[in-house]
């Protein structure tokens, strides 16, 4: 029977690929080994524990390019863990905003070229007073977005504007926020109004992002909280850069903030942090190759 690691793992003499112990209130968050790789798929491919001194307290995902990152829409709010499952994902971590009063999606969502969610059809935003004069930038955030084009896949972080080029298909998009990389766009998409900061982007709290290495690579990074002390905004992009991105996008934060993984596999524990969400972003591993069978008989 699986079971979920919910809170903080029993403490391991992890050694930290990179990084520093922890000074009084300010702390950096050590890369740790490898909590599950699969070689044969891609030897790039790896997600690893990430450690507060030796407290397992979040996870980096690398994902190669022939891994599929897919966005999930939830019929309800459920919990993490369940909707990678029925996705058939490998791993997945949190997608876009959700009204936390109804489940109804905040962000954009498309999936295999299907638009699966519209922010302008949750009336909880479009009609709310004190959001109308900011909502064209609401409505305009950034996507994590992966085109095919007529020189192959391409991996960009846009705002929900931009059109294709002759010749592009959107094939997935995921609309949340904000910006991370190359630089911090916390007044782009009205992420920080005046003295509004909803999403308390100098605070520490729960944390998750996606980003993008130069060699093509894909990262999913979650800090939770607990078993984490959490991130500001800056010290989350710090963080990114610090495992490589080239490129970054905040996902839904706070008590959003989650990663599971393995949720189906009969013959492990999967591991993770679970959080009820709308959206997810899974990962779906390649089918395994179907040996072909012998042409000699035999008895």
């Amino acid at each position: 029977m699986a079971c979920a690691l919910l809170a903080v793992s029993p403490a391991r003499a992890y050694e930290p690929e990179y990084g520093a112990r922890s000074v009084k209130d300010k702390y950096e968050i050590l890369v740790g080994p490898d909590l599950w790789s699969r070689p044969d798929i891609d030897s790039r491919f790896a997600i690893k524990v990430l450690l507060d001194g030796i407290r397992e307290v979040g996870y980096l995902a690398i994902v190669p390019p022939k891994v599929e990152l897919r966005p999930i829409l939830s019929p309800r709010v459920q919990p993490l863990s369940r909707i990678a499952g029925a996705a058939g994902a490998a791993a997945a971590i949190n997608g876009g905003f959700f009204n936390r009063s109804d489940g109804v999606p905040a962000s954009y969502l498309v999936a295999n070229g299907h638009l699966l969610a519209d922010p302008r059809d949750n009336a909880a935003l479009t009609g709310n007073p004190a959001l109308r004069p900011h909502l064209k930038e609401i409505l305009d955030r950034p996507e994590w977005r992966v085109w095919t084009t007529p020189a192959g896949r391409r991996v960009a972080f846009e705002p929900h504007h931009i059109a294709p080029a002759p010749g592009w298909k959107l094939v997935h998009a995921l609309q949340a926020g904000p910006l991370l990389l190359p630089y911090l766009g916390l007044h782009e998409g009205a992420f920080v109004r005046g003295q509004d900061d909803p999403i308390r982007s100098k605070a520490r709290t729960g944390r998750s992002a996606i980003g993008l290495r130069n060699d093509g690579c894909t990262l999913l990074l979650a800090l939770p909280m607990p078993p984490s002390r959490g991130l500001s905004i800056l010290e989350l992009q710090a963080l990114l850069a610090k495992v490589g991105a080239i490129e970054a996008m905040a996902l839904d934060g706070g008590e959003s903030s989650g990663f599971v993984i393995r949720p189906n596999d009969p013959k492990a524990l999967w591991w993770g942090h679970d959080s009820h969400v709308r959206t997810a972003l899974g990962l779906i591993l390649p089918a395994p190759k179907v040996k072909e069978k012998s042409k000699k008989s035999g008895h």
